[in-house]
């Protein structure tokens, strides 16, 4: 061999060759060398193949067992062979029984080992019982793992292999533990590893294949919801599988190749399969081998005429192969009875006698239009997940950053050890994530995010945005974001939040409220969180008795969210109790046209149906024309009262609302589900610069339907300035007090308290240790009313909101009607001869309608705006509207907060008790004005208590580190809150509904600093053992054991920290003033009837015409303005001619 000295390429591959010949070390040309077989005791040494120096391309060097001591390794000089670009390298170890320390290396390898490994293969080692996987940074970019024929090892996998896209194990019986961190797996093949804990499965899986193992329903079911990116399923010889993801498929967007070479085998045990039209459009072809005689294949769904989709080109069934084409569907020989309850045999389908059966099929079923599908999705709240796989992967980094898996003692309780093991993608949190991005969250720089999520996934992108920190000493030096180990990650993210950029802080901001929000709010299938326990948090109202089925009512309606049929409603009047007092005047718009006609007509509206032949609908050609005498947008605290106010009156009224109705039993009272249904944006609404949290209801009831019961009535000072500085008589007229009594009394607001919850009653006492001013606050609910769920709804009815009694008066008197589920899109107004502005004459609004927007027309002789003064302003613009003044002077009542940790042991009095919870008894029943400034200006700030349940709570809470952050939620259920309300001088403007600015003037936030200080100081005298605030530093203090020096700086420290710019995260839950009342149409959008200075005949009733910040509650301002408008707009409709 020695002689051969002008070889340039050797390739031995596919030979048996046990080790190379002697002299290899003289073929000093060599290129090409395909591998490099070391002998046991002759042959070529290694130092030979250091003298290869122009080896290039692949090398593999097997037999490595041979080389006995490291020092012969390092003869080899691989690290000269610059042209290698891939080396192989082989051990065979039969015998080996352990994989410890000495794996990893010594010296500076044991920093991060296998730092530049790609991929890691354990084959056929018989002996091998344990892997000590030591060094969390090892393997940081290996990308592939191969575990093959290791019956004997128990334990366990790497716990984070961030770079990791492909895993097959195949036949490790006794391995057991879970599967590795890995947001970057993209490939897992399984195969006889019963042992492996399935759950949860990495969330941005492409390729699935399971041969011969136990799986679960429960496996299935998390595909289901979580993985939308699966491409690739194949399900072989496995055994314990019940069901088949019972018919939702759909969830998918992407191909699923069910091949006839791999498709689903031995399924004796199925008892449920898909339906057919459940599947998606994407499908090739399917197979199910030797499925049970009890089992069925496709069910036939819908109300009458089955709907079956076109796409699957081939499915086999056993012995029975079904072809289906464009036109038909064919079942041949299908000689096993098929069935499905109800709708199989019905429809002649699988019958035993019939040979061959054709059906014919609808095509272009969008598959996530269908009833079920959107009934599950909304209820479960989850959204389809469609960024990219690369974003996927800088999210999951984050946020298993902001939550990560944490080791616990063996002393901690199950359920904390449950919660300190889980990560964020362990939950499949980072997949629900991408869900809202993708589909539920409208903020104007969410392209940001994304765009940023991109950048972490390339390693030049994560050093701009991380800087030094994403940098190693090893090669190759720069790394994704992904690949850096948890501690760095920690880091970064922490940089952010104090970070001079801007940008850099609201990219903390927006993924830590995601990311821990949705975390502490998602619920399993059976309503669950694995971290509820753990902190002590009961989820749902224990007293509540939910709807026993909601997906089976809300499916048998055809509505969505719930809605009971209006006949039903008509028929049996326990319903009403059951579902709410409205369901008899909703009409379901979703119905089919002539159906909703009908309904209308028999509450005496006109009602004329677009002709079917012309087609898409437009606003020259409506689908339904509905005439009524008064039109309002909006049915909360504004919009209620006038349709309530009206329809009494005896005039015909017609309310559009674009969200829907929750009442009673139809209530989920869970966090995620009830923000997503009941708020606008899902609870995820902020300023354009994310410096105001906000919350807004969207739903029948609007905000009185989520508000937390206060119900204060306009302070005299404020009823001053609007009377003597911006001249409006109203507010000191009798018609305005007369206006608030009525409401008031409307419902029923009282001030008794029977027993005070756990946050107001720390206020009260707090107060009266340190000679504070306490006030008890009038509330729409009775004195009994121990319920901290109120924010969700209203379980029993007993919270007075619109939707229990101006709506209950609208649908009483027979002559109005609700259309929830439809959103406004312009105002129709024109001009008349003679007149010198336009006259409103009605309202053009949309909605879904069978996959499709639908537009209608409502002709009025009056048009009332009350959408709430975030979407009014929109409205108005869109609908040609050119006053200067709409959508600006927007206040938002901003508010700061601090928290009181009360151990679970009480004071030696006894107080506060042990069984007290943050979240539960009265939301507001305690309030101080020591700061408000009432007696003067009335610009201060108000304290009082707010509604936190975990996913909120957490999103408001500091975060310093991911262990912190558990920390501090091990104590959620004994921690005390109270906020700083500011009447505000700083405004903003309304662009959209997703788009708002806002600039705080330093006098607000003055006067929000001068509540911490009182709020700390209130917490520490009602004995709170640790207190803090929520500046982004996250600092705290002891108060059992600090000094009175060091408690008097540390309240003047944190009190006196900047609020603006992220530091501290505020909030909002009152918006008004974007459409405000004055006396000059050069300053104001309405005049002090409520009616604009552009359009004759269109009202604004809600809280944008507040002409300043109010400073309290605004439930009963609104309501009394509205009262008063409604008053003008009945004078109106008395000077104009009936129509019916």
């Amino acid at each position: 061999m020695g002689r051969l000295i002008n070889m340039h390429h050797l390739d031995t591959r596919h030979t048996k060759l046990v080790r190379m010949p002697l002299g290899m070390g003289k073929l000093k040309g060599l290129r090409v060398l395909t591998d490099f077989v070391f002998g046991e005791q002759n042959g070529s040494s290694i130092s030979e193949l250091g003298k290869l120096k122009n080896l290039r391309g692949r090398l593999a060097i097997s037999n490595l067992q041979n080389v006995v001591c490291h020092r012969d390794a390092e003869d080899a000089n691989l690290k000269e062979k610059i042209n290698l670009k891939e080396l192989q390298l082989i051990w065979r170890f039969a015998e080996v029984v352990t994989v410890g320390d000495e794996f990893y290396g010594h010296g500076a390898a044991l920093s991060k080992p296998f730092g530049s490994l790609e991929i890691l293969s354990f084959e056929d080692m018989p002996e091998w019982e344990e892997w000590f996987c030591l060094k969390d940074g090892a393997f940081c970019l290996s990308q592939e793992l191969y575990m093959e024929d290791c019956p004997k090892i128990t334990k366990s996998l790497p716990k984070h292999l961030p770079s990791l896209m492909k895993l097959k194990i195949e036949r490790c019986g006794k391995l057991g533990g879970l599967l590795p961190m890995a947001p970057s797996m993209s490939k897992l093949d399984l195969n006889q590893c019963d042992a492996l804990r399935l759950e949860p499965l990495p969330c941005g899986l492409r390729q699935l294949q399971i041969y011969k193992l136990n799986i679960k329903d429960s496996i299935l079911e998390q595909m289901e919801r979580h993985y939308t990116h699966l491409e690739k399923l194949v399900i072989w010889n496995c055994y314990g599988l019940r069901s088949f993801l019972e018919g939702r498929i759909g969830v998918w967007k992407h191909p699923l190749h069910f091949q006839p070479s791999d498709g689903i085998y031995d399924a004796e045990e199925i008892e449920f399969f898909p339906d057919e039209h459940m599947l998606p459009s994407t499908t090739t072809g399917l197979d199910l081998y030797r499925p049970s005689s009890e089992s069925y294949v496709f069910g036939l769904q819908g109300p009458s005429t089955p709907h079956l989709s076109s796409h699957i080109g081939y499915v086999g069934l056993s012995e029975a192969p079904i072809y289906a084409s464009k036109d038909a569907l064919q079942i041949v020989r299908c000689w096993k009875k098929l069935r499905k309850e109800g709708s199989m045999e019905e429809n002649g389908v699988g019958r035993r006698e019939e040979q061959t059966t054709m059906i014919e099929l609808s095509t272009g079923i969008d598959i996530e239009k269908l009833p079920l599908w959107e009934e599950e999705r909304q209820y479960r709240n989850c959204y389809v997940n469609s960024i990219s796989s690369r974003e996927m992967e800088s999210l999951t980094a984050i946020c298993d950053a902001f939550l990560p898996s944490l080791h616990v003692s063996a002393a901690d309780a199950d359920a904390v050890a449950t919660f300190y093991q889980s990560s964020a993608s362990m939950a499949a949190t980072p997949e629900r994530v991408g869900g809202l991005l993708s589909e539920r969250m409208e903020h104007p720089k969410k392209w940001m995010i994304r765009l940023a999520l991109w950048l972490l996934s390339t390693w030049l992108g994560t050093f701009v945005l991380c800087g030094p920190r994403s940098l190693s000493t090893n090669f190759p030096f720069f790394h994704t974001f992904s690949q850096l180990s948890q501690q760095k990650r920690e880091e970064i993210l922490l940089s952010w939040s104090l970070s001079f950029f801007y940008h850099l802080r609201m990219l903390f901001k927006s993924t830590k409220l995601l990311t821990l929000l949705v975390f502490f709010s998602q619920v399993d299938e059976k309503n669950q969180n694995l971290s509820w326990k753990a902190i002590g948090y009961c989820g749902p109202d224990p007293e509540f008795q939910p709807q026993a089925s909601r997906l089976k009512t809300s499916k048998q309606n055809g509505y969505g969210n719930f809605i009971c049929k209006e006949q039903e409603c008509k028929e049996d009047g326990e319903k009403e109790e059951r579902y709410g007092p409205l369901c008899r005047g909703l009409i379901n718009l979703k119905h089919p046209r002539d159906v909703v006609a009908d309904n209308l007509l028999r509450f005496g509206l006109p009602v004329s149906v677009r002709p079917k032949k012309i087609n898409p609908p437009n606003l020259s050609h409506p689908s339904l024309t509905i005439k009524c005498d008064a039109v309002i947008v909006g049915s909360g605290s504004g919009g209620g009262v006038v349709a309530g106010v009206l329809a009494k009156a005896g005039y015909k009224v017609l309310v559009l609302e674009k969200g829907n109705y929750f009442a009673r039993s139809n209530l989920s009272l869970l966090e995620g589900p009830s923000m997503d249904q009941m708020y606008m944006s899902g609870g995820m609404l902020a300023t354009d610069d994310m410096g105001v949290v906000i919350l807004a209801g969207s739903t029948v009831g609007g905000g009185s339907t989520i508000n937390w019961s206060a119900s204060i009535k306009t302070p005299q000072h404020v009823i001053n300035e609007w009377c003597d500085r911006c001249k409006l008589e109203l507010f000191d007229s009798k018609l305005y007090k007369e206006a608030m009594d009525v409401v008031c009394e409307k419902m029923g607001v009282q001030s008794e308290i029977v027993e005070e919850g756990f946050n107001n009653a720390v206020l009260r006492k707090g107060c009266e240790e340190l000679g504070y001013p306490v006030n008890d606050i009038p509330r729409n609910s009775p004195p009994d009313h121990y319920c901290g769920w109120c924010c969700m709804g209203c379980k029993d009815g007993r919270k007075k909101g619109t939707s229990e009694t101006w709506l209950v008066d609208l649908v009483n008197s027979g002559n109005g009607v609700i259309l929830p589920g439809c959103e406004a899109i312009k105002v129709l107004h024109k001009r008349r001869k003679g007149r010198g502005r336009n006259r409103a004459t009605g309202i053009a609004f949309q909605l879904e309608y069978v996959g499709a927007k639908d537009i209608c027309i409502v002709e009025s002789k009056v048009t009332i705006v009350a959408c709430g003064a975030l979407s009014t302003p929109p409205l108005l613009k869109r609908s040609g509207l050119k006053n200067a003044n709409i959508g600006k002077n927007l206040h938002l009542h901003p508010v700061a907060m601090a928290w009181g940790y009360f151990p679970d042991a009480p004071l030696s009095s006894g107080w506060p008790e042990k069984e007290k919870k943050s979240y539960e008894g009265g939301i507001m029943t305690a309030m101080s004005t020591v700061v408000a400034n009432m007696d003067k200006s009335g610009y201060g700030a108000v304290l009082q208590t707010p509604a936190l349940h975990p996913g909120m709570f957490s999103a408001l809470m500091p975060w310093l580190s991911g262990a912190d952050m558990k920390r501090r939620m091990l104590r959620f259920s004994r921690t005390a809150h109270i906020f700083a309300l500011a009447r505000d001088k700083g405004s903003g403007d309304v662009y959209s509904p997703d788009s708002i600015g806002y600039k705080m003037e330093a006098t607000d936030e003055e006067n929000l600093k001068k509540g911490l200080d009182k709020i700390l100081r209130i917490l520490a005298a009602a004995g709170a053992e640790e207190i803090g605030t929520h500046h982004c530093k996250g600092k705290s203090i002891n108060v059992k054991q600090a000094s009175s020096h060091e408690f008097e700086r540390f309240v003047k420290e944190e009190s006196s920290r900047p609020l603006r710019d992220l530091n501290t995260q505020i909030c909002s839950a009152h918006q008004m003033g974007s459409c405000r009342m004055g006396i000059d149409p050069k300053q104001s959008v309405v005049n002090q009837m409520g009616e604009t200075w552009e359009v004759e005949g269109l009202f604004v009733a809600d809280s944008s015409v507040f002409p300043t910040a109010l400073g309290v509650n605004p439930m009963v301002t609104i309501q009394a303005i509205a009262y008063c408008t409604a008053q003008s707009v009945l004078d109106v409709l008395k000077r104009k001619k009936s129509i019916y």
